[in-house]
């Protein structure tokens, strides 16, 4: 993850499963976690009111990662990208979840970002105290700064902040913040305060709901699930898989939410770039998520997937379908209808809130 590093990439991922007529399935694991599912199963039944607001993030220190040093200190891919780009360079961890909860391309849509970034100091310290303040890793500029922070803005005035901090001494965290007119969820540790308990002033363990919230997809496969990878969430989303292609079901996530998620890494590149000025994030849908709606609501929801995951499952679009194969009686798939000649020349459009590109320079993303 993400899907995606550039916006000519997320449209080459849309518009390819368009033309070919096959989904392309982004597999977040972050969004089959047990509290995150738990949440999005609350959301979906009201607990937390009308959500306002979301805060998500990758905050992971990951300076002695092997992904950015080999084991000759050559430098890997993770930390090519800390080296030239300026951003947040992960987002999807921790933007997918709320952005499930906020029904995001199935009813609302992202709108746009304004992202900054800090000064980079952490590489170089940890380089310098490691290899010794003379090393080519200690000395030379890491262009990502130290901690980015994104805000974007939906259709419907929601708000989400997305972090990214990887450079410097932090424990993990991925936020997991939805905010509604009844109350607040939050993760790490997870816990949450409703307006029917003490008017949300006080925080609650979010364990004493569990009970009552747990998602049905974890009520039934928990055994399964557990010491899976990632506390059983990678589980969940090959099952999940699996179990669409078998069903011929749409999958939970499509190409639609890949490029959506993904895209916002090269947009705030561009709005950090700009002096955080604000950036419009385009529409892969090209306007269809105002009518498509998520299985949990709509009335043409495959019937299953619901009979599978219950009222509250995951975002599933309605707009694919599945039908047998006339030899095997297996499932076949196609994915939406190809949108009119020249739609993605007209969705990337330069946005009225952008001013010029920025000049070109030998480091430019």
């Amino acid at each position: 993850v993400p899907a995606a590093v550039t916006l000519d990439e997320c449209w080459q991922m849309v518009e390819t499963a368009e033309e070919t007529g096959r989904h392309c399935v982004m597999l977040e694991n972050c969004c089959y976690g047990r509290t995150e599912m738990m949440v999005l199963n609350m959301v979906r039944q009201g607990l937390l009111g009308e959500l306002i607001h979301g805060e998500a993030g990758y905050l992971h220190e990951l300076r002695e990662d092997r992904e950015l040093l080999g084991p000759n200190q050559e430098v890997n891919w993770r930390l090519e990208h800390m080296i030239h780009r300026d951003g947040n360079l992960y987002p999807t961890h921790g933007l997918g979840p709320v952005a499930q909860c906020m029904n995001i391309n199935r009813g609302d849509q992202f709108d746009y970002l304004v992202s900054m970034s800090s000064v980079s100091r952490g590489l170089n310290v940890h380089y310098a105290s490691r290899f010794g303040a003379k090393h080519p890793l200690a000395t030379r500029k890491y262009k990502l700064g130290d901690v980015n922070t994104t805000m974007i803005r939906t259709k419907l005035g929601r708000t989400i902040t997305v972090g990214h901090d990887t450079q410097l001494p932090r424990p993990y965290t991925r936020i997991n913040m939805v905010q509604g007119t009844l109350g607040i969820v939050q993760g790490y540790p997870d816990q949450i305060a409703l307006e029917s308990n003490a008017h949300g002033h006080s925080w609650e363990p979010i364990d004493k709901f569990q009970s009552k919230y747990e998602h049905p997809l974890w009520k039934k496969l928990i055994k399964e699930a557990q010491g899976k990878g990632h506390g059983g969430m990678d589980f969940m989303e090959i099952h999940r898989l699996i179990e669409c292609l078998i069903t011929g079901t749409e999958p939970d996530m499509d190409v639609y939410d890949a490029a959506a998620w993904s895209v916002i890494s090269e947009l705030t590149e561009r709005s950090v770039a700009r002096n955080s000025r604000p950036v419009d994030v385009p529409d892969f849908t090209r306007g269809r998520w105002k009518t498509w709606q998520n299985a949990a609501t709509s009335a043409a929801a495959n019937r299953g997937v619901a009979d599978v995951l219950g009222r509250c499952l995951i975002w599933v679009c309605p707009r694919f379908t599945g039908t047998p194969h006339p030899i095997t009686g297996r499932p076949r798939f196609r994915t939406a209808i190809p949108s009119p000649a020249g739609h993605r020349r007209a969705s990337t459009v330069a946005s009225p809130r952008e001013p010029p590109p920025a000049p070109a320079c030998d480091d430019a993303p």
